[in-house]
């Protein structure tokens, strides 16, 4: 049996951050451009202020990630951020 090195775990990404990592960078909607959304743009241009590298990007959309997952969820509500209350 041969190994294999996983290389999402290797370089810290799980493969899960990696596929929408890659579908995001391959979106071309400015609104779901992570560079656009943190940094903005002019109110004359449609590209943005700044950019981010692509380890920021990564840490960005991990975040987003954990976020809405149940611990990230619980960790909002705790922090008062979502009302679970009807």
């Amino acid at each position: 049996m041969k190994d294999t090195i996983d290389l999402g775990v290797m370089n810290g990404w799980s493969k899960e951050t990696d596929a929408l990592f890659d579908k995001l960078e391959a979106c071309k909607i400015p609104e779901y451009d992570m560079d656009f959304i943190v940094f903005g743009h002019d109110w004359d241009s449609t590209l943005p202020k700044d950019y981010l590298t692509e380890k920021e990007k990564r840490i960005v959309l991990s975040t987003i990630q954990w976020l809405g997952s149940p611990i990230g969820r619980s960790f909002l509500e705790r922090c008062g951020f979502v009302n679970t209350k009807k």
